[in-house]
């Protein structure tokens, strides 16, 4: 009983009674009972995913900058400079890297009512559903390939014995 106890007391976060503690809880109670957030776990593992692939494709100043967007919400790109302390000229090519794999996205505002370009300001944002939906298409992407390119080696004949002889 004090070992479950204690693995509760874990998933509680009682050592950490900061408000961000208690924000990473995932499990939450109230009087006799205990709740397991399913949703804040949910969410934790699709951020996590999309700080690997992040990382895995910009590297650690790319999740720098999209965990900055997760946390603050809409920023320029002078401020995400300052903020994630690099220059801005390498800013700029990691901003439209991340853009052009869906990870950031950007939300128009203009000074003036004809909207020209040389008069908006450009935020960065982080759009989840956009950035999940593309990791989700890149990944069924990944599967087609794969599942082609076993087709394709089934057909030829050196491999197609070694296949046989695995099998």
């Amino acid at each position: 009983m004090t070992c479950i106890k204690e693995y509760l007391g874990i998933m509680l976060n009682v050592d950490n009674p900061t408000t961000v503690g208690k924000a990473s809880s995932f499990v939450s109670y109230d009087s006799q009972k205990m709740y397991v957030e399913f949703d804040l776990i949910a969410n934790q593992l699709c951020r996590n995913v999309l700080e690997a692939v992040t990382r895995a494709r910009h590297g650690t100043e790319g999740v720098r900058i999209v965990r900055l967007l997760l946390e603050t919400g809409k920023m320029g790109e002078k401020q995400i400079s300052k903020v994630v302390m690099m220059a801005p000229k390498d800013v700029r090519p990691l901003l439209s890297a991340l853009a052009a794999d869906s990870l950031v996205s950007t939300h128009e505002v203009p000074r003036s009512a004809d909207r020209a370009p040389s008069t908006t300001f450009y935020l960065w944002h982080v759009d989840l559903v956009k950035a999940y939906s593309m990791i989700l298409a890149q990944l069924y992407k990944t599967l087609y390939n794969i599942g082609m390119r076993r087709e394709a080696e089934k057909e030829e004949p050196m491999l197609k014995a070694v296949l046989q002889k695995r099998e």
